[in-house]
């Protein structure tokens, strides 16, 4: 627990990735390896989704988690994940941001913003 803790620490993912990278043990290689298999902007709003959660109500973490839901259903990544994994089987996804780098904060930041009311989590 104290290698991870001390190497998933940072203020953005790309500090994540450099400490695994910089760390260079067969256990921080092998995260990293698999970490860049996945989508760019999942993995964005999941690490802004967790690092914000920590300070927000349990509505509060709700409402976001629903509203990211929503949003991925309907992004690229989420269907191009199905066609690799589970249509196609080839395990090989194009993702629409190749990279950390391409996904921008705007980006990331849409899965976040407010729903129309009518679409808006009510507890």
């Amino acid at each position: 627990m104290e290698q991870i803790n001390s190497l998933f620490v940072g203020k953005t993912l790309e500090e994540v990735f450099s400490n695994l990278e910089k760390e260079g043990s067969e256990w921080a290689l092998t995260q990293l390896k698999t970490m860049k298999k996945m989508s760019p902007v999942s993995m964005k709003v999941a690490f802004r989704q967790i690092t914000e959660g920590a300070s927000k109500s349990l509505q509060e973490c709700l409402k976001t988690e629903w509203r990211i839901g929503k949003r991925m259903l309907q992004s690229d990544d989420f269907h191009e994940g199905v066609r690799a994994v589970l249509v196609d089987k080839d395990n090989q996804p194009k993702w629409k941001h190749s990279c950390l780098e391409a996904c921008t904060p705007e980006t990331v930041a849409e899965f976040f913003a407010p729903l129309p009311a009518e679409d808006e989590l009510q507890l």
